[in-house]
């Protein structure tokens, strides 16, 4: 007998914690026999697994509605729950079903927060049976099928469990790392199968593949990978697969060692682009929960555009190392619009916006009509506070008092999956608080969302408040199949631009021709393209100097090189140039904001004259004298400070010719 229950008490250890497993899953508990294990266990222990069985037996379908109902409800629900349980077997005896009650919401809550793909498997069976079908099924298609049908069911259960929108996720913790290990050990053996697994993201998972990617980056998909699928084009795209591995990323390096280009100076270089450090603090901005993770990210996307560089160093010979770097922060900031507290991606699952009926202008007036106009029909609820200042305040003060945070320090982000923007509020902190309203529903929207419906309302905006911030460029209006303008003000915003633009003056743009090639500018057709006096890449046009892409591809702004001609030459040239001063006065408006916007327009000309023609003139350190003097309005110290100089091919230093024109048009008036 004895010998018996060595071998049985085992097997009834193992089918007791299947118990406790299914009781902590909240599903149905599996047979257990209470008489055998009492024949076989201590006497002690078997009083233990009764009163525990008790428990369970009378929770067990309690939980299953614990674990499947909004969280919204989750409040009064316990409360009931409770009040039964002391009905049932008096106040003492129901402490223990009560704990039972609040072990669960707090797995609930901890898996939720950490797994939530895989709670949903554990706790809603029906899911689970698609997923056991998936793992059996062997044909590719059908395969597809079921995994689009199980990441579609997966968050329509969290969405009805009141997981916020930017928590939700489509693979498991397991399921994102096992994906990452393969591809990495595919990357290394089979290229081309690696490739395959990244574009199975978008069949497999549809809609939601960027969530797919953001997970998969946070389980450790090489940033190369990342960029390939979200940013390049297929030109981009090949480069970041030749060296999507260590293996090759070592090779660069070591060429790169070899031939005077470190690997940390590169990366140092790329880190203090003005511009990717916008985007920076965009990022730590939207992780502020999280800083170590908005570090890592940043780590790892200027890790990744150094490789880039390398790269463009080891395969082009005319690269030196400022040009590698500049291609490498450009092919990265092409890609994006960025805004005071944003950045809107021009790309969205791999498409132009203009793919979608959209632009990133129009996503920034959308967000802004929201705003502006229909912030409290959202209505948002307000957060809840342990404030002392809070305390006996009512529903309507304290609704009050939300609206005029939403409205002082309310704020759009980026959503965490990066698929759009999300409004909050920031708290005393500096910690940002996305506003839900009573359903548990968060302000947010995709990018690739044209609708004018206030995001999770039935409210339709009136799109006639809305006065336009950001005009579609011809270019974008182009790509637009049936375009017919996003805003009532749009038609006369653009022919604003055209009429105010400062500089869209004829003087000041037969100066600037003059400065920048005024052979052209006499209808010489032969200096159409010439070498750049500080050597480089050739400058084209008036005064435009081709970027490393531009030189590949033999393209500027969409004109094709090879197709200009004696008939054309003057007019492309003038388009040129007319975008390039665009960019220029953009860059200055990103840079120094109101400072340069309420300047009177001869130093807005100057300025632009600077930053068109002066390499980093957007950097502080650059020209830092000249530019106090000018918002000063100090005419003495920009006589001082105007002068630039270049640095010849053969190492001379000596003064542009511009100069002189600089003095006589600015600075004799």
């Amino acid at each position: 007998m004895n010998q018996a229950k060595l071998v049985l008490a085992p097997q009834i250890n193992n089918q007791w914690n299947n118990v406790l497993a299914a009781s902590a899953a909240g599903k149905d508990i599996p047979y257990f026999d209470m008489d055998l294990a009492k024949e076989v266990l201590p006497a002690d222990k078997i009083n233990q697994y009764m009163q525990k069985k008790y428990i369970i037996d009378t929770t067990v379908d309690n939980k299953k509605i614990l674990f499947s109902a909004p969280n919204k409800d989750l409040a009064d629900i316990v409360e009931n729950f409770k009040e039964e349980a002391i009905i049932l077997v008096g106040e003492k005896d129901a402490q223990l079903i009560i704990q039972e009650y609040e072990t669960a919401l707090v797995t609930r809550s901890t898996a939720l927060n950490e797994d939530p793909a895989k709670f949903i498997y554990t706790t809603n069976s029906e899911i689970d049976e698609l997923n056991i079908q998936l793992n059996n099924e062997t044909n590719v298609d059908a395969q597809s099928s079921l995994k689009l049908q199980i990441t579609e069911a997966l968050i329509d259960a969290q969405t009805k469990l009141g997981v916020p929108e930017h928590k939700q996720k489509v693979m498991t913790n397991t399921e994102a790392t096992n994906f990452v290990e393969t591809y990495k050990l595919k990357s290394q053996d089979n290229a081309a199968e690696s490739q395959a697994m990244l574009a199975s993201l978008r069949t497999n998972f549809g809609e939601f593949d960027s969530k797919a990617l953001q997970e998969l980056q946070a389980a450790g998909l090489p940033f190369t990978a990342v960029f390939a699928m979200t940013l390049a084009n297929d030109k981009e795209a090949e480069k970041f697969f030749s060296f999507d591995n260590k293996i090759e990323q070592d090779k660069l390096k070591n060429w790169g060692e070899k031939n005077g280009y470190k690997f940390k100076e590169i990366e140092a270089e790329i880190a203090t682009n003005s511009d990717l450090q916008k985007f920076e603090t965009i990022i730590r901005r939207n992780n502020n929960i999280d800083s170590s993770q908005a570090v890592s990210l940043m780590d790892n996307m200027q890790s990744v555009m150094a490789y880039y560089a390398l790269n463009e160093i080891y395969t082009d010979t005319k690269f030196d190392q400022a040009d590698a770097v500049e291609s490498a922060a450009n092919m990265f900031l092409k890609n994006f619009q960025i805004e005071d507290t944003y950045y809107i991606p021009l790309k969205y699952d791999g498409k132009d916006l203009t793919e979608f009926g959209t632009t990133a202008g129009a996503v920034k007036d959308k967000a802004e009509l929201i705003k502006q106009h229909y912030i409290e029909d959202f209505n948002a609820v307000a957060f809840r506070s342990t404030d002392p200042f809070n305390q006996g305040v009512s529903e309507q003060e304290l609704s009050d008092k939300h609206k005029r945070m939403m409205r002082m320090h309310g704020e759009w982000r980026n959503k965490g999956d990066g698929t759009g923007l999300v409004f909050g509020v920031v708290l005393d902190g500096g910690q940002f608080a996305p506003v839900v309203n009573a359903d548990g529903k968060e302000l947010s929207f995709n990018f690739n969302d044209t609708s004018y419906t206030l995001p999770n309302t039935n409210i339709e905006m009136d799109i006639k408040k809305l006065r336009a911030t950001d005009v579609p460029t011809e270019y974008e209006i182009g790509q637009i199949k049936g375009y017919s303008g996003f805003t009532v003000n749009e038609g006369e915003a653009i022919s604003n631009n055209i009429e105010n633009n400062i500089y869209n003056e004829k003087s000041f743009e037969s100066y600037i021709k003059t400065v920048e090639n005024d052979k052209l500018l006499n209808g010489s057709f032969k200096n159409f393209r010439h070498k750049s006096p500080e050597g480089g890449l050739d400058t084209i046009a008036f005064g435009h100097k081709l970027t490393p892409e531009e030189q590949k591809t033999n393209t500027v702004y969409d004109y094709d090189l090879s197709k200009i001609t004696k008939d054309n030459f003057l007019e492309i040239s003038n388009d040129i140039l007319r975008k390039d001063l665009q960019k220029t006065e953009k860059i200055l408006i990103n840079t120094h904001g109101n400072k340069f916007i309420n300047l009177d327009k001869r130093r807005k000309q100057m300025l632009i004259d600077m930053q068109f023609n002066v390499r980093n003139f957007n950097k502080p350190e650059v020209f830092k004298k000249f530019k106090k003097a000018l918002f000063a309005g100090d005419e003495e110290g920009m006589k001082k400070e105007y002068k630039r100089v270049f640095t010849d091919k053969n190492g001379k230093v000596k003064p542009l010719a511009r100069n002189k024109f600089f003095k006589k048009y600015f600075l004799d008036k």
